[in-house]
């Protein structure tokens, strides 16, 4: 279920189509500064986009062109461009960037089935699947109370106090 209470479930990054700007590099896409070039991405499901890039030493341009197909809709077709930044790493080398059009600089950028373009994770409010897990003992305890947390702690019973001190709010602790 997508949905409880009035919350809804936000999508995560593994539900998205995503491209990863290291993974680029691997292979071989940043090769030679000062050119440009064209390729495709591929993916296991069969779809696939393609892409200019133009490379200057420490930036460039990715521009992405694409078709969505939706059953019994026409399809969309997606041209645009992305920003390329470098920066220098202490260990040498050069690393890539995306520049999102949020003006971050990111290694990730994610396309949601309903969305039309790859931004950044904060751009389509993506969340990872780490951060929707809850552990349901903390969420008893959160619902007794700061008083009745309070009240657990001091009735000698220590096997669940790591939970009882997760649950309690961070005013307590200033």
């Amino acid at each position: 279920s997508t949905r409880w209470g009035a919350h809804w479930r936000a999508i995560t990054v593994k539900e998205c189509c995503q491209i990863d700007i290291k993974a680029l590099k691997d292979h071989g896409t940043f090769t030679e500064t000062g050119r440009g070039g064209t390729g495709e991405i591929k993916w296991a499901d069969g779809a696939s986009i393609g892409f200019n890039l133009a490379l200057a030493e420490t930036n460039g341009t990715f521009n992405l062109y694409y078709g969505i197909h939706e059953k019994d809709k026409p399809t969309v077709w997606v041209d645009y461009t992305l920003g390329l930044q470098t920066t220098r790493p202490n260990f040498g080398g050069l690393r890539w960037w995306f520049i999102c059009w949020c003006g971050r600089r990111v290694r990730k950028i994610y396309r949601p089935i309903r969305a039309n373009k790859y931004l950044c994770r904060h751009c389509h409010k993506l969340t990872y699947a780490s951060c929707q897990d809850s552990d349901q003992r903390v969420s008893n305890y959160r619902k007794l109370g700061v008083n009745g947390i309070l009240e657990r702690m001091q009735s000698g019973s220590y096997r669940d106090l790591i939970f009882c001190l997760q649950a309690l709010p961070d005013w307590v602790w200033s």
